[in-house]
């Protein structure tokens, strides 16, 4: 089910360039802006583009910002 949201997402042509940007899938970053939580610094990052660019409002992460 989670595969078939992405395809019809709005968002998962922004999902794919920002996955190309940071060396990851489109599918993971597509996870972290529904909840996922970020595993590593790169991911922190997907968060700040997503937050920046208002898909998600805000994120909480353990791993602290380096």
């Amino acid at each position: 089910m989670g595969i078939l949201k992405f395809c019809l997402s709005k968002h998962r042509s922004f999902y794919c360039s920002l996955a190309f940007k940071h060396r990851t899938t489109p599918w993971r970053v597509y996870k972290l802006a529904h909840g996922s939580e970020a595993h590593s610094v790169k991911e922190i990052s997907i968060l700040k583009e997503l937050k920046e660019v208002g898909i998600i409002k805000d994120f909480y992460s353990r791993i602290p910002e380096g």
